[in-house]
């Protein structure tokens, strides 16, 4: 009796991921040249290490269902909100991640759920708008430059802080006369 074997389908991999998966190869096929040539492997070897635990950990930070059955992933963003904001004024919002940026860093996005009220941005960037982008540069946990919200006129808005693979967050920002 024959049993038919289930079909799995082919993980998906981030761009990020994919490029761990090509260095390692790389780095395997370069050893393999110079094993056949007798030249030492431990730097290759060892290179191929770490790019192999970097892939383990961008695996389980993208993996959707690793990340449910996790109860509080431990990459998280928090953000501490200014107290207030004055209109035609602005007011630094601390950011910090759980853990440090990956390799190439990492891309934050705030959004502000009503910019007639609060709008995002950084001084010398564009003009303060509804969302901004900020970077963490690679193995920090803070930006270099905390990101900003502007008072635009007296009422509250929600500000969202989300970055692949981290757990986003949400601060209330009012601004008063």
């Amino acid at each position: 009796m024959t049993t038919a074997t289930p079909a799995i389908a082919p993980p998906v991999m981030s761009p990020e991921l994919q490029r761990h998966v090509e260095d390692i190869l790389a780095k395997l096929e370069l050893g393999g040249l110079r094993a056949i040539a007798g030249k030492d492997l431990q730097s290759e070897l060892e290179s191929a290490r770490v790019h192999l635990r970097n892939v383990l950990v961008i695996a389980r930070r993208t993996d959707p269902q690793s990340r449910n059955a996790q109860s509080g992933s431990k990459f998280t963003i928090t953000a501490k909100p200014p107290q207030y904001v004055v209109p035609t004024g602005y007011s630094p919002i601390e950011i910090e991640l759980s853990e440090p940026a990956p390799r190439g860093g990492l891309k934050l996005t705030l959004t502000s759920s009503d910019p007639k009220f609060i709008k995002v941005g950084m001084i010398g960037a564009s003009a303060p708008s509804k969302e901004a982008i900020i970077e963490v540069p690679a193995y920090m946990v803070k930006p270099k430059t905390a990101p900003l919200a502007f008072g635009i006129a007296q009422g509250k808005a929600t500000i969202t802080i989300s970055g692949v693979p981290y757990f986003g967050t949400s601060v209330e920002i009012e601004c008063v006369q």
